[in-house]
């Protein structure tokens, strides 16, 4: 073996080996992380692009804002507009209106017990029931509970409220759009029976009359026997409501709506915190208002709308509209 010539360690020979491997590998490694990359920020951008694409048609299938009072899509107006449809949502089972604004992050529960109106805060702010509610536009008092047979959508908006109601709560508004005769006749009845005895049966009924389907109308029932999950707590409701539309000749539009909703539920209080500090030792099922003297929540509401419109012209529309509500609870 030749004295000038020392070889390197079997450790650093080893080294020296893998370095030059990820030398010469570094440009291939690069290739693949880049094109990892470039997949992955196409996917992004296609599931962004998606996503985009299905709010902007939701909101497209959205008539005139009546909560605003604008007639652009909601998409077009300066406002956080969240658009809640009840139908998807009842197909899950949620009739609660709890339930149906918990989708939106910036609605939270304010106090929402069994056999109690419902109330919610929006972004913080509690919302009044007395100024903060609209039906169709139309302001209403929301401390009574809501039926979603003939609710179509819930729109919230959320913050900037002074701006279309006056003196109300900044957290923003609530609004209920109406279910309306479309241009197809609808048939749908539903049954449902749980395994605790609730049982609830709802119709609707939808078709146009005339030789060019200028009337319409839209009927929607329901009856229910509430046996919730709580022990001795029984409730039940009744609900009508009617909707009848008359395209004028000339472009105006008379529309009428009327409905009824019969609602007893014995109220269940909810749970606190003990000295504000420790949770209590609560059974789901406990009723602490199950006493031999107790009365159950007892509502009956009564609510009407009148609207005409008229078309003067590709850009100008003359409203009126006239509303009535009967509220009566114990």
């Amino acid at each position: 073996m030749d004295k000038g010539k020392q070889r390197a360690p079997l450790k650093s020979r080893v080294l020296s080996k893998a370095g030059a491997q990820a030398q010469s590998q570094a440009p291939f490694i690069g290739m693949i992380c880049a094109v990892h990359a470039l997949c992955l920020g196409s996917l992004s951008n296609a599931w962004a692009q998606q996503e985009r694409l299905e709010v902007r048609s939701s909101s497209l299938q959205t008539e005139a804002a009546s909560l605003t009072g604008f007639a652009s899509p909601l998409q077009n107006l300066p406002f956080a507009i969240t658009n809640i449809d009840t139908d998807a949502l009842k197909s899950f089972g949620l009739q609660a209106l709890s339930d149906v604004l918990r989708s939106d992050p910036a609605v939270s529960d304010a106090y929402n017990t069994l056999g109690y109106p419902e109330n919610f805060a929006i972004r913080g702010f509690l919302i009044d029931p007395r100024l903060n509610y609209r039906r169709d536009g139309m302001p209403v008092n929301g401390h009574a509970p809501v039926s979603f047979e003939n609710k179509a959508s819930v729109l919230v908006l959320k913050g900037a409220s002074g701006m279309f109601a006056g003196s109300s709560s900044p957290g923003g508004m609530v609004d209920f759009v109406l279910k309306r005769p479309g241009s197809e006749a609808i048939r749908s009845a539903v049954f449902s029976l749980s395994e605790r005895g609730t049982r609830y049966a709802a119709a609707d009924l939808s078709d146009r009359f005339g030789s060019s389907g200028a009337l319409g109308v839209r009927l929607n029932l329901a009856t229910e026997t509430r046996r919730p999950m709580v022990e001795r707590a029984p409730g039940d409701r009744q609900f009508l409501s009617a909707l009848i539309d008359w395209k004028m000749p000339g472009g105006g539009l008379l529309t009428w709506d009327v409905e009824r909703h019969l609602y007893s539920q014995i109220s269940v209080p909810g749970a606190s915190l003990l000295d504000g500090r420790l949770l209590p030792a609560v059974l789901p099922r406990r009723n602490l208002n199950d006493q031999a003297w107790s009365a159950p929540f007892e509502s009956q509401e009564t609510a009407s709308a009148l609207r005409w419109s008229q078309s003067l012209g590709a850009d100008w529309v003359v409203r009126a509209a006239s509303s009535f509500q009967a509220l009566r609870t114990n």
